[in-house]
């Protein structure tokens, strides 16, 4: 059986010490780190979610300058492209005029020439046929 005497109140007093002691000293502290840390956490989840929110904001921007850079770039690949061709079709535009020009100048040369020798072999013409008359006929003609 249990009991009760003047130990029973040794141990009550004991008890509330103990208990006044791992108040003061364990569970106050253990439950104020326990408090601040999540706090810290809280906070801490907080900066990361504004971090992230501002990461996402500065990838968006860049990605969007990056697609405006790639259409300008393309842009200016097509007007280069463009001018490209329009000044090799105004080459060769240039020398096919060029070409039909001195093409036109040397046939106009050569009938010139035509011209010239077919006159020159006239002249040569009348005189050698009086010359092989002369000489066939033995007198001048």
């Amino acid at each position: 059986m249990i009991e009760v005497n003047y130990t029973l109140g040794i141990q009550l007093v004991n008890f509330l010490i103990m208990l006044w002691f791992l108040n003061a000293f364990v569970f106050k502290p253990v439950l104020r780190f326990v408090e601040e840390r999540e706090k810290k956490m809280k906070a801490m989840d907080h900066e990361a979610k504004g971090a992230a929110e501002r990461c996402d904001a500065a990838l968006s921007g860049y990605e969007s300058k990056l697609k405006k850079m790639r259409q300008d770039a393309s842009e200016i690949t097509s007007s280069a492209r463009r001018e490209a061709q329009d000044a090799s079709l105004k080459i060769v535009e240039d020398a096919r005029v060029k070409f039909k020009a001195e093409l036109d100048g040397t046939r106009d040369n050569i009938k010139k020439d035509m011209d010239d020798a077919s006159a020159s072999l006239k002249k040569e013409v009348s005189g050698m046929a009086s010359l092989i008359a002369s000489r066939i006929l033995g007198r001048n003609v």
